[in-house]
């Protein structure tokens, strides 16, 4: 048995069944003392905090079955029997985390020194017709597909976004990067890749890291771009979102939405951290008639969620 287990980055053992939590969760159990820290320990709905309010204290959070009907207004729904992914009583878990399980500090609280952040959508309409239709035919098989054919749909509109945006976000992104050095984060590689072609054209220095980066070289390129010799790092969010100390840079574009708005924080927060001394300019890119309109009311909608909560 240990005597105090210390977890960073807790929010990683937010899924009860996955394989990380279930070799967590009887370390923790054992230790007689538990400190789970992360900036982000409720990234989507209710139903993430079940497994660190369980392991801190299990009397007052025991089952899932209870937690769910009590905070994520658990119900049946024609895609599941037992759909968790809701929110109830807001307030009351508020007041429970608060009483006795979480000391929260936000920047402004600890960082009185950091300067502003200014984050601010930006409209783009999409030229390619032909994409545009093929999204609007996958909507209409959403309506009457059943649940797993909705997510292969859903993968589909999604990969079709990234399609119907590549031409306007890619020239959005460089007009930019001539004018300032720019951290630009997407998840396709055909997004990189056209932004990262399209830069080295227009004879602008760039840096790229996605999943294929090998570990041994991250830190390199972060160094490049941390010595101001980088007009533009081309960054997917999955492999460079969390990490890495980018504050050389101050402006940072995300030309594609993620569905957990925790994740748009971490990357941010690879500028706007310790150490920057600039004002930082964050802008999301939005596709109009495209599956962006619906993730970023998602995103809102977990956002508003979050905060009630936290």
């Amino acid at each position: 048995c240990w005597s105090l287990v210390v977890a960073d980055e807790s929010h990683y053992i937010q899924h009860k069944d996955a394989r990380r939590t279930r070799c967590a969760i009887p370390i923790l159990l054992g230790s007689a003392h538990v400190l789970l820290m992360s900036g982000t320990p409720c990234p989507n709905r209710p139903e993430e905090l079940f497994v660190p309010m369980h392991v801190i204290r299990p009397t007052i959070v025991n089952t899932f079955g209870w937690f769910a009907q009590r905070y994520c207004d658990a119900k049946k729904t024609r895609f599941s029997n037992f759909d968790t992914r809701g929110s109830s009583r807001k307030k009351e878990l508020a007041w429970l985390l608060k009483r006795a399980y979480m000391m929260r500090f936000t920047k402004s609280e600890v960082m009185g020194e950091m300067p502003p952040k200014t984050c601010s959508r930006v409209h783009i309409t999409s030229g390619d017709n032909s994409t545009l239709d093929k999204l609007a035919e996958v909507y209409e098989k959403i309506e009457d597909a059943t649940p797993i054919a909705v997510k292969c749909l859903i993968s589909e509109a999604f990969r079709l976004t990234c399609k119907a945006k590549l031409a306007p976000a890619t020239e959005f992104v460089v007009e930019h990067a001539k004018k300032q050095a720019t951290v630009v984060f997407a998840h396709h590689l055909d997004m990189l890749d056209s932004i990262e072609t399209a830069a080295g054209d227009a004879g602008l220095h760039t840096a790229r890291i996605d999943g294929s980066t090998p570990l041994a070289k991250r830190q390199a390129i972060v160094n490049d771009i941390q010595e101001g010799i980088v007009d533009l790092a081309c960054l997917s969010m999955a492999a460079a979102g969390v990490g890495f100390t980018l504050t050389e840079m101050s402006h940072v574009i995300f030309v594609e939405l993620p569905w957990n708005p925790a994740l748009l924080h971490q990357c941010e927060d690879r500028v706007y951290r310790v150490g920057q001394k600039k004002p930082c300019f964050i802008q999301y890119v939005v596709c109009k008639e495209t599956l962006d309109d619906y993730v970023w009311k998602k995103i809102e909608s977990k956002e508003r969620i979050t905060r009630a909560i936290l």
